[in-house]
């Protein structure tokens, strides 16, 4: 994603992996859902998780990180 920061993609990691995402339903497996998906299960999840616009935004980022290394 070409305006994403360390910083954004800590936070992501952090809510996705440590914080909020994981604490109520585990991980999702990344590679399966494409971008689009990914877009509308965090705007799903975010009114649930109780997180705001940038953190969400941190979220997104830190999936479409992880798909970008996905192996070919």
């Amino acid at each position: 994603h070409p305006n994403v920061t360390l910083s954004q993609l800590h936070q992501g990691y952090y809510i996705y992996s440590v914080g909020k995402c994981i604490n109520c339903h585990g991980s999702k497996k990344i590679y399966p859902y494409t971008n689009e998906q990914w877009k509308d299960i965090i705007d799903d999840m975010a009114i649930k998780a109780n997180i705001t616009d940038a953190e969400k935004d941190a979220v997104y980022k830190f999936v479409l990180a992880i798909k970008a290394a996905q192996p070919k």
